[in-house]
C-alpha cells in the first residue's frame, strides 16, 4: 500500500511504524496536517472525539472503542485518528478506573494492529500519556509539530483555498 511505503520500509530495512505520536500547542495544525495525510494517500480514515467514545454505561467505551479498531482492520489500509489522547490514556497510576481500563484495552488493541493499519495519536501534552503507549511498538514515531509562522500560515490557507474549489 501507498500509504505506509512498506515496499521502502522493507527495501531500507526498517520496520513500518505501527503509530505516530503528534504533539505540540493548541493550534499548531495537528489535525489538520493527520487530514490532509489522509486526502493524499486514498486511505480509510477513522477518527472518533474522545468526548464521544467514553460513555457512562459500564462496558460501553471500551466496546466502542473495539468497534473502532475492528473497522480499521476490515477497512485496511486505515489511519486510525485519536485526537487529545491524552484524555483517553493518562498515566494508569493517576487515572480513574474507567481511563485505566480503555487504557489497558487500547494497549492491548494496539498490539494487534498490523501493519496496513496506523494509529495516530495527537496531543498537546505528550508527557500526560501513559508510558506504555510511547514504548516501540506501539507509537514508534513522536513528532512535534509546531505552530505555523505568519508566511505558513498564509501558505496553507491558500492550499485550502485551492482544494475548495
Amino acid at each position: 500500500s501507498a500509504l505506509f511505503l512498506s515496499s521502502r520500509y522493507k527495501e531500507l530495512h526498517i520496520p513500518v511504524p505501527k503509530g505516530v505520536l503528534l504533539y505540540g500547542p493548541p493550534g499548531s495544525g495537528k489535525t489538520l496536517l493527520v487530514r490532509s495525510l489522509v486526502s493524499c494517500f486514498h486511505t480509510s480514515f477513522f477518527t472518533v472525539s474522545i468526548s464521544a467514545l467514553v460513555s457512562q454505561y459500564l462496558g460501553e467505551s471500551e466496546r466502542r472503542l473495539t468497534e473502532l479498531f475492528n473497522q480499521a482492520r476490515l477497512a485496511a489500509p486505515a489511519i486510525i485518528f485519536l485526537d487529545e489522547i491524552d484524555a483517553l490514556c493518562p498515566p494508569r497510576d493517576r487515572a480513574n478506573a474507567t481511563s485505566s481500563r480503555l487504557c489497558s484495552l487500547l494497549l492491548a488493541l494496539f498490539d494487534e494492529v498490523s501493519e496496513r493499519v496506523v494509529v495516530i495519536g495527537a496531543t498537546n501534552r505528550p508527557n500526560s500519556l501513559d508510558s506504555a503507549l510511547r514504548r516501540p511498538g506501539r507509537f514508534d514515531r513522536e513528532i512535534e509539530i509546531e505552530v505555523p509562522t505568519v508566511d505558513e500560515k498564509r501558505s496553507i490557507i491558500h492550499v485550502l483555498l485551492q482544494s475548495v474549489d
